[in-house]
């Protein structure tokens, strides 16, 4: 529905690939509960498949947000730099250099990181909260429909990248083990409602 309204539109483009990559990213999180006993390999492939979907999300978020502040197509350098950057993060999160290793705890995940981990939780924090960037000056400068749009897209997205980033980086850090990666991609209904 997105795409196909002015579909030459770059702003409809970069969010309805964002749509799509995000929609990707759900279907990650539920294909280990499928087999009665996930081997370790097969969780590690899922979340390094959920790494890879949500790097290519966050990265055409971020495009959208500089299209919608903008209103039109963002500057050739930031889309190579940002494309550039996503496609060799999204690489690399299917490789041992983002997720080593996942094996099944009870409950949660035991998450071994690889050796860029931290490059890749820079990159999600850039990217995204450089979208929301994006979108919330949009609403500073806007009025009317243009700032009830972005107040909606900030709540929504904001708050999810902010439960993300809680869910998947600082509370595994902290407890030592992944309990609440399962739950996020349930959090996906919040910028959807």
């Amino acid at each position: 529905l997105v795409f196909r309204s002015h579909r030459e539109r770059f702003l409809n483009r970069s969010f309805a690939l964002f749509l799509f990559f995000l929609a990707l990213w759900v279907l990650c999180g539920f294909p280990h509960h499928l087999a009665s006993n996930p081997s370790d390999q097969q969780v590690t492939i899922v979340f390094r498949m959920a790494h890879c979907t949500a790097t290519l999300a966050t990265g055409t978020f971020f495009l959208f947000g500089m299209a919608f502040l903008s209103g039109h197509r963002p500057g050739e350098g930031w889309r190579w730099l940002t494309v550039c950057a996503m496609l060799l993060m999204a690489s690399c999160s299917v490789t041992d250099l983002v997720i080593r290793s996942v094996s099944q705890l009870e409950p949660g995940f035991r998450v071994e990181s690889g050796p860029l981990y931290n490059l890749f939780v820079a990159y999600m924090v850039f990217f995204g909260f450089g979208g929301l960037f994006s979108v919330a000056l949009k609403r500073s400068r806007s009025r009317s429909t243009d700032r009830t749009r972005a107040t909606y897209i900030l709540l929504g997205f904001g708050l999810f990248m902010a439960l993300a980033m809680l869910m998947v980086v600082v509370l595994p850090e902290v407890m030592g083990r992944d309990v609440t990666s399962d739950y996020i991609f349930f959090l996906v209904v919040i910028p959807i409602a």
